[in-house]
């Protein structure tokens, strides 16, 4: 028997549940970021700092590494090259820590969030039309007992 695949296309917003909200310019630089080391994911395999190589890992790591200051430093332990980046967000020091502080459900916060977890506490609903997604973009496939998360990068999915 077949199981109906719900395909729901969502907007990170590691934010949702803290008062240090990023601003309309913050967001869509933290999005630039997000898509930009997500894709260095794929183009150079996994970074050695990202442990929890899973679909929502990515997504974690992604977004925390977006929120971090990306001077030479961060640019060469990441094997980024300094052209073609998105330009550098300013953010305080409770807006970099975002990403460590998820939406657990219960209550709760903390660094780690699964996958449906992400979606239903840290994350706005879009649609079920991929035409409406912005690179960046979370595609969530429910098939009941299964959850996957990938990202939409504007013409694929990474995961």
């Amino acid at each position: 028997m077949r199981h109906g695949l719900l395909a729901l296309i969502c907007w990170l917003c590691c934010v949702v549940a803290h008062s240090e909200m990023l601003n309309v310019e913050q967001s869509g630089l933290f999005r630039a970021w997000f898509v930009r080391i997500a894709q260095e994911q794929l183009r150079q395999g996994p970074s050695p700092r990202w442990y929890q190589q899973d679909c929502a890992g990515l997504v974690r790591f992604s977004a925390n590494e977006a929120l971090k200051v990306h001077d030479s430093k961060w640019l060469k332990s990441n094997g980024i090259a300094s052209q073609y980046l998105p330009p550098e967000m300013t953010l305080t020091p409770e807006q970099r820590q975002l990403a460590q502080n998820w939406n657990q459900g219960n209550g709760k916060t903390g660094p780690y969030v699964t996958a449906i977890n992400l979606i239903q506490y840290n994350s706005q609903f879009i649609g079920q039309d991929i035409n409406q997604a912005l690179p960046g973009d979370m595609i969530f496939f429910d098939q009941g007992d299964a959850q996957h998360l990938m990202v939409w990068m504007g013409r694929y999915v990474i995961y």
